[in-house]
C-alpha cells in the first residue's frame, strides 16, 4: 500500500505536467530520471542493506545490534546525500549535456534537474526512513506519511503551475516539499519507546554486511539508470522526439506497474529478514507464495488494460500529436511484456538475498538492467534493415534471456544440493528438529496444541516433566492471548536444540504484552521476550535447559 500510494501519485504527477505544460515537459522529466535513478540507487543500497540487516537482528532479539545498524545506515545516507549535492552542482552543465541531446526539450529538463540535485538529502532520507519505519513494525505510518507527501505534491503541481505560472519549476518545487514533508512525519517514530534509536556505539564490522546485502539492489538501480539514458538516446536516434515521449510513456507505464513489483519486494525484504532471523524457512516459503500470487493477478489485469486501453493511456499524459500517439501505440504491446517479465524476474532478488545465495541476486540484478538494454539497441539496429522487426520487442528478448541464465543457474545448484527448492532455493527442511503450527485461538485446538507438544518431545526422547512443563506453559500463553488479546489465530514454533529448547508464539489481535500480565508472567520461563511487529504479538522463549 505504500508503494502503491507513492507511485500512483506518481503517475497523476507526470499526468498533470503532461497536460498542464505539453509532452515536451513529460520528456524533460523523464531525461532527468537516471539523475534521480542513480540518487535512488545509493538510497537503495543502504536502506536495502540497513534493514535486512536490521530485521536479522531484531528477529533474534538483539535490540542493540539493531540499533546499531540503524544509526550506521543514516550517517552513510546523510555523508553520501552531503558529497552527491555537491558534485552534481559542480558537474552540472555536462551532466545535462550527456543526459540530452534534443535542443527543445534541455532548457526544460535543466530547470527540473537543478531543483532534483538539490533536493538529494530529503530525497535519501525519505526512501532511507520510511523502511526503518517499515522493518520496524509500523508499516500503517510508512503508508500514512506516503500518501499524505504524495496528496502535497499533487495539490502544489496545480498551485505552483497553474496558478503561480511557475512551469516546470513548479513541478520541481513540488516534489521537494514532498520529500520533505514524508521526513518529518516519520521521524517521531524513532522517539518511541521500543523502537529503533540512534547511538553512537555501532557495532565494528557492520558496514560490509551492510553494503553486501544492499549490493544487487543496488547494482539493479543504478544500471537501469544507465537503461534509461541509453535507451532515450536510443529512442531519439530511430524515432526522433516521438521516440522520446513514448519511452517516456513507456516508462510511466512501467514506474505504475512498479505498485506491484516493489509493494511485493518491499514486503519480501522486512518480512522475510525478520523470520530469517526467526530460522523460520517455511514461514519464507509462504510469505513468497503469497506474495506471487497477488503479483500474477496484479500484472495479468495490467497487461490487459495497456493492451485494450493504448491511446487513452497516452492521452492520459498529455499526448495529443498523431505522430507521438502513433509511436507510444507501436511501443506499448511490446513493452507491456517487458513489464510482466521484469516484474515475475525482479521480486526473486530478495528472497535470494534472504536465503543467502547474494551472488545470484547479484548476477540476476546486472542481467535484468543491461540484457534488456542490449535487446533494445540490437532490435533497433536490426529494424533498420528489417521493417518488421519491432525495435521495443527487444526490452522482452532481453528479459527472456536473463530468466533463461538465471533457470540454467539454479538448476546447477540444485543439482549439487537437493534440500534446496526448484528455483527459489530455499532449504526445504530446518537445520535443527522442530515443531512449526498454527491453530485457530479456540480452546479445543489449544487443547489440541498441549497434546502435540507433548507427543513430539517425548517422541524425541526428551525428559517427560520437562514436556509437560513446555506444554502448560504454552497452553496458558495462548489461552490468554486468545482472551486477552482476542487473537483469532496462533503460530507456534518450537524448535529442539542437542540441550535446550526455544518456542516462540505469534498472534494476530490487539496489543497485549504477557510479560505486564501478572498471573501469567510468573507461568513463563525466565528469559522470555515480547515483541510487537506487524500488528502481531510475538513471545519468544530461548534456551529452556532439558
Amino acid at each position: 500500500m505504500t508503494v502503491a500510494a507513492a507511485q500512483i501519485a506518481s503517475i497523476v504527477d507526470a499526468s498533470i505536467v503532461g497536460n498542464l505544460l505539453g509532452s515536451g515537459a513529460l520528456a524533460a522529466v523523464n531525461i532527468c530520471k537516471p539523475v534521480l535513478q542513480a540518487v535512488f540507487s545509493i538510497s537503495v543500497l543502504l536502506a536495502a542493506g540497513g534493514t535486512m540487516l536490521t530485521g536479522m537482528a531484531i528477529g533474534k532479539g538483539e535490540r542493540t545490534k539493531a540499533d546499531s545498524a540503524f544509526s550506521l545506515t543514516l550517517f552513510l545516507t546523510v555523508s553520501a546525500a552531503v558529497v552527491l549535492t555537491i558534485t552534481g552542482n559542480l558537474l552540472f552543465k555536462p551532466l545535462l549535456n550527456t543526459l540530452c541531446s534534443s535542443e527543445s526539450i534541455a532548457p526544460m529538463a535543466g530547470l527540473y534537474l537543478r531543483i532534483m540535485v538539490l533536493s538529494i538529502l530529503p530525497m535519501m532520507l525519505m526512501t532511507v526512513l520510511d523502511s526503518f519505519v517499515t522493518v520496524d513494525g509500523d508499516p500503517h505510518l510508512a503508508t500514512r506519511a506516503i500518501v499524505v507527501s504524495n496528496a502535497v505534491n499533487l495539490c502544489l503541481d496545480v498551485v505552483f503551475i497553474r496558478f503561480f505560472g511557475m512551469g516546470i519549476t513548479g513541478a520541481g518545487l513540488a516534489t521537494c516539499i514532498m520529500y520533505i514533508v514524508c521526513v518529518v512525519m516519520v521521524l517521531p517514530h524513532f522517539r518511541k519507546s521500543g523502537k529503533l534509536k540512534l547511538t553512537s556505539k555501532v557495532e565494528r564490522g557492520q558496514a560490509a554486511p551492510l553494503l553486501t546485502l544492499g549490493l544487487p539492489l543496488f547494482l539493479s538501480s543504478i544500471l537501469v539508470a544507465v537503461q534509461f539514458a541509453c535507451s532515450n538516446n536510443i529512442a531519439a536516434a530511430a524515432f526522433g522526439d516521438s521516440g522520446l515521449v513514448a519511452y517516456a510513456v513507456c516508462m510511466q507505464l512501467l514506474v505504475f506497474s512498479t505498485v506491484f513489483i516493489n509493494g511485493t519486494y518491499r514486503t519480501i525484504q522486512p518480512v522475510g529478514s525478520l523470520l530469517k532471523g526467526m530460522g523460520d524457512y517455511r514461514g519464507i516459503r509462504m510469505l513468497t507464495a503469497r506474495a506471487y500470487r497477488f503479483l500474477g493477478i496484479c500484472l495479468l489485469l495490467y497487461f490487459a488494460v495497456i493492451l485494450i486501453f493504448p491511446r487513452a493511456l497516452s492521452a492520459l499524459f498529455g499526448v495529443t500529436s498523431e505522430s507521438d500517439m502513433a509511436a507510444v501505440t507501436y511501443a506499448l504491446p511490446s513493452f507491456s511484456i517487458y513489464i510482466v517479465l521484469m516484474a515475475l524476474l525482479g521480486d526473486l532478488v530478495p528472497i535470494y538475498q534472504i536465503s543467502g545465495h547474494k551472488y545470484i541476486a547479484t548476477l540476476l540484478s546486472v542481467a535484468q538492467a543491461l540484457l534488456p538494454l542490449i535487446g533494445f539497441s540490437a532490435a533497433a539496429s536490426l529494424a533498420t534493415a528489417h521493417p518488421a522487426i519491432n525495435p521495443w520487442s527487444g526490452f522482452a528478448a532481453g528479459e527472456l534471456a536473463a530468466a533463461l541464465l538465471l533457470v540454467i543457474v539454479t538448476f546447477a545448484i540444485r543439482l549439487k544440493d537437493r534440500h534446496l527448492s526448484p528455483l527459489l532455493l530455499i532449504p526445504e527442511e530446518m537445520p535443527y528438529t522442530s515443531l512449526d503450527l498454527s491453530v485457530a485461538a479456540i480452546p479445543e485446538e489449544i487443547e489440541e496444541l498441549s497434546r502435540t507438544i507433548v507427543s513430539f518431545l517425548e517422541e524425541k526422547k526428551c525428559n517427560s516433566a520437562k514436556s509437560r512443563m513446555v506444554a502448560e506453559c504454552s497452553t496458558h500463553l495462548a489461552t490468554a492471548l486468545s482472551e486477552k488479546g482476542h487473537a483469532r489465530h496462533i503460530d507456534y514454533k518450537l524448535v529442539l536444540r542437542d540441550s535446550s529448547i526455544d518456542f516462540s508464539v505469534h498472534s494476530d489481535g490487539e496489543l497485549f504484552n504477557p510479560l505486564e500480565d501478572e498471573e501469567l508472567s510468573a507461568s513463563l520461563p525466565s528469559g522470555a521476550r515480547y515483541d510487537r511487529l506487524f500488528s502481531q504479538n510475538i513471545l519468544t522463549i530461548n534456551s529452556i535447559s532439558l
